[in-house]
């Protein structure tokens, strides 16, 4: 190993790093020094230096041959980087045959039918997510506000948290609110707050929902958004679920496809999943259809 301490150096990692670290660093370093991108006598020597020492730590070859009899230094050298830009070359092929049948794997057979089955799954959870941030189904307006002593100025109904932080609402008694639910899935998306000082019967609210109902046809209104749910960090989220369908329109054998599917696979597709069955949002929207 101490023999091989000087190849290390060359590439710059440390001794006994596996063959993995010891390509990438060969790569990223031919990649900056090879003859074609950078034509100086440094950067060629340097390629030389770079490939010999990946060749020994890589098992290619056990030492560095010397120069053949008969040839000028010259020759010698453009032999050396000749053989150095094969070396290079063999690598590169090696790595997109290996890339061109991993993207063969991920796009055919079982698991591609099954990314495509998600990916469309997700696009249409993803446009029904968006249509109950704009649609409202079920309304429902209520006087009686529970506060959440250890959330400053947070109100909360159905396990929803809403942040409602203008302390004009907080000055004696605090305003109607309406619930208002998704229309798909049936989800308390928002609440809202009479916006404007009424007077019922002294601020003693009716506790009828028709009349409290009447209340937000007639006065102004803000609405504010659980900051607990997906509604609340619309619309990152929502487009967030177009990604696999992306990628089904615009498979390439590219890197960032890879990294996108692994995206799609590892977070999208089970936050999809989680979402549609979490407070029974599919079963919701079964009943509504």
């Amino acid at each position: 190993m101490n023999q091989n301490f000087k190849y290390f150096k060359i590439l710059g990692i440390d001794p006994a790093s596996d063959q993995n670290i010891i390509k990438k660093a060969y790569r990223k370093m031919a990649m900056h020094y090879h003859p074609d991108k950078n034509p100086s006598d440094d950067a060629q020597s340097k390629f030389i230096e770079v490939t010999e020492a990946y060749e020994i730590l890589s098992g290619i070859q056990r030492n560095v041959g010397p120069q053949v009899k008969g040839k000028s230094s010259a020759q010698a050298r453009q032999d050396q980087i000749r053989k150095a830009k094969a070396r290079y070359k063999k690598m590169r092929d090696s790595e997109k045959e290996k890339d061109a049948e991993y993207y063969k794997k991920i796009t055919s057979g079982w698991r591609w039918k099954t990314f495509k089955g998600l990916a469309i799954y997700s696009l249409i959870f993803g446009i029904l997510l968006i249509t109950d941030y704009f649609v409202t189904g079920k309304q429902k307006a209520v006087s009686d506000i529970e506060n959440y002593s250890h959330l400053p100025k947070t109100i909360a109904f159905d396990g929803e948290l809403f942040q409602i932080l203008e302390p004009r609402y907080w000055e004696g008694d605090f305003p109607p609110v309406q619930m208002n639910y998704g229309l798909f899935f049936n989800d308390l998306k928002s609440v809202s707050v009479i916006d404007e000082p009424i007077n019922v019967h002294q601020n003693a609210w009716p506790s009828d929902h028709k009349i409290l109902s009447q209340l937000f046809e007639n006065y102004d209104s803000k609405e504010f958004y659980s900051y607990g749910s997906v509604y609340y960090i619309f619309p990152f989220f929502q487009i967030c679920l177009f990604l696999p369908f992306l990628l089904l329109r615009y498979k390439r054998p590219t890197i960032n496809f890879s990294i996108g599917r692994l995206v799609a696979i590892w977070i999208i597709f089970p936050s999809v999943i989680y979402l549609s069955f979490s407070s029974g949002r599919i079963f919701e929207l079964f009943g509504l259809l």
